[in-house]
């Protein structure tokens, strides 16, 4: 699959930060759901509901994906306050996904937000780890090595996960089904921790730093007076027993079971009590595999480009209903 990336870092056509007369800018945020990994760019939701509401609408409406990959709201609010806003959005939208919880974890070591400013160290990724910041409990698998650089290697290099892999397999092929190297239960390296069992206090941990980043990004909108919608996109084992049946071997998760949608109605109880628009992607991804439709890749789970059509017309259908003036 070939990346285009434009002059803004974007997954996207080139865009000027001075927007065109008569042009309605709709900003998008999120990782690399939104980023549209493992599908082509004109099959990303983005492309399909900027062609809709184009087609609708009968006018110049961009929809800028900023989306990239492991972004949470953290990092996403940093692009927000230090770039977007400077491209001139009239509509945010800020697409959230299960594995936000475990990369929040880590950002917020990497990121101090002031008051009134946001400031982040921007190095190389060895300076920037978490074992320079906060301690990280190390796995049972090479303990000598820590945690951070384990999960470092694990995010940049194939060779690591296969060698891992392989020597897992052979060693222990009782134990070790495929699993990468994380800590089930783990907020830095279990990437779905969100899904796992946790008592009350670990579980609030967990959602502080996603309600506070939501909130700043909210109250740039409010400042700007432009609106914020939310919504979190579902992972395949939260829809179906036979989605992303290969992937969620590697983290631990059980075959031919369906896992709950907690995050999600805890997500749309949170922005309610904060009168946050919030889009709920369930029903319709449910309606869609009840017709026997792939939406995730076996694999890394990602959605395919039925899930990304799923999600664009599920946006247009909201916007249509709640009649945002996109003008």
């Amino acid at each position: 699959m070939t990346f285009q990336i434009n002059s803004l870092g974007m997954r996207d056509r080139e865009y000027s930060f001075t927007k065109p007369a008569g042009t309605y800018r709709i900003l998008l945020l999120g990782d690399s759901f939104a980023e549209g990994y493992g599908v082509a760019e004109a099959s990303t939701y983005q492309a399909n509901l900027e062609e809709q509401l184009n087609k609708k609408n009968h006018r110049n409406l961009e929809i800028l994906n900023a989306g990239v990959q492991s972004y949470s709201p953290r990092l996403e609010y940093l692009f927000l306050t230090t770039q977007g806003m400077a491209l001139q959005p009239d509509m945010i939208i800020l697409s959230l996904d299960l594995t936000d919880f475990s990369d929040q974890q880590r950002y917020q070591i990497l990121t101090k937000i002031k008051p009134t400013a946001v400031t982040t160290t921007i190095s190389d990724q060895w300076e920037r780890s978490p074992i320079l910041a906060k301690p990280i409990p190390s796995v049972t698998w090479i303990p000598f090595i820590p945690t951070s650089i384990k999960w470092w290697l694990h995010q940049h290099s194939r060779l690591y996960d296969l060698a891992i892999f392989t020597v897992k397999k052979l060693l222990y092929p009782d134990i070790f089904k495929g699993q990468i190297d994380f800590t089930p239960q783990d907020p830095f390296t279990d990437s779905f921790v969100i899904l796992r069992p946790k008592n009350e206090q670990q579980h609030a941990k967990l959602w502080e730093p996603m309600k506070r980043d939501i909130r700043l990004i909210k109250a740039i909108g409010d400042k700007y007076q432009l609106p914020v919608i939310v919504m979190m996109h579902p992972h395949g084992h939260q829809i179906s027993a036979n989605e992303w049946s290969e992937g969620r071997k590697s983290w631990d998760f059980m075959p031919q079971k369906i896992y709950g949608v907690q995050p999600q109605a805890e997500l749309q109880s949170f922005l309610e009590s904060e009168n946050i628009p919030y889009v709920d992607l369930l029903p319709a991804f449910k309606a869609t595999e009840r017709r026997q439709k792939k939406l995730f890749f076996s694999l890394d789970g990602h959605l395919t480009a039925v899930g990304h059509q799923v999600i664009a017309d599920t946006l247009f259908a909201f916007l249509q209903q709640h009649q945002y003036a996109l003008e």
